[in-house]
Formats: C-alpha cells, sequence, structure tokens
C-alpha cells in the first residue's frame, strides 16, 4: 500500500473575472511580483504574479497573475523594476481584446470592450 499526504488547499485565491463581478474594483501590489512557470491546455508560459490587496474584505488578498498585455502596461506604466510596484494601487475592469476571453485588466489598460 502506498501512503499518500494530502494536498494543501485554501490559500490566496486568484484575482478572477468572478470576484471582479462580486465587487473587488481595485488591487495594491503588497510584494514584488515574480514571474512564475504556467501552463494552459498544454501550452507553457512565464507570467509575472502579484499578491495584492483588495479593496473588499473576502478577499482580502489575491494572487494577480498578469497576461502580457498586463504585464507590457504595467512597465509602460511603472517601469520594468518590479520593486518599484510595491505600493502601487491599480483599477481593475473586467475587459476583451478581439476575439479572445474576457479577462481582468487595469482600467486605464486600452482595449475595445470593457465589460465590467
Amino acid at each position: 500500500m502506498v501512503e499518500i499526504a494530502k494536498a494543501e488547499t485554501g490559500g490566496i485565491p486568484f484575482l478572477k473575472k468572478a470576484l471582479v463581478q462580486k465587487g473587488v474594483s481595485n488591487v495594491t501590489i503588497d510584494e514584488e511580483p515574480i514571474e512564475v512557470d504556467t501552463e494552459y491546455e498544454g501550452v507553457k508560459s512565464k507570467k509575472i504574479e502579484a499578491i495584492c490587496s483588495t479593496n473588499v474584505l473576502d478577499p482580502a488578498k489575491v494572487k494577480w497573475q498578469m497576461n502580457n498585455t498586463t504585464r507590457n502596461w504595467m512597465i509602460d506604466e511603472y517601469g520594468s523594476d518590479t520593486k518599484k510596484w510595491i505600493g502601487k494601487s491599480i483599477d481593475i475592469a473586467i475587459k476583451q481584446s478581439g476575439s479572445s476571453q474576457p479577462g481582468v485588466y487595469p482600467k486605464k489598460c486600452s482595449l475595445e470592450k470593457v465589460l465590467a
């Protein structure tokens, strides 16, 4: 018989559209963002991940995995030194670019459609 341990559950939730729809409209970056390896539908990539405080109590903190559009916007706004991003407060919205799926973006980031 093979014994296994329980997987860790809970923790800091990811910033997703559902949280924005429930009232999360602003995040403040609490820790230096890091680059993380991700995989979606068999495609590997690197994303910037930031631990952020929200404008609501539940959840009070979220992990924001930024897509390339958001990553580039953050660099344009705040520079490429992610330590300088700590403490930045960012209004967020659900937006859509072209035929891609809607996602969470900075409100000031220019895209074709703002959905919420």
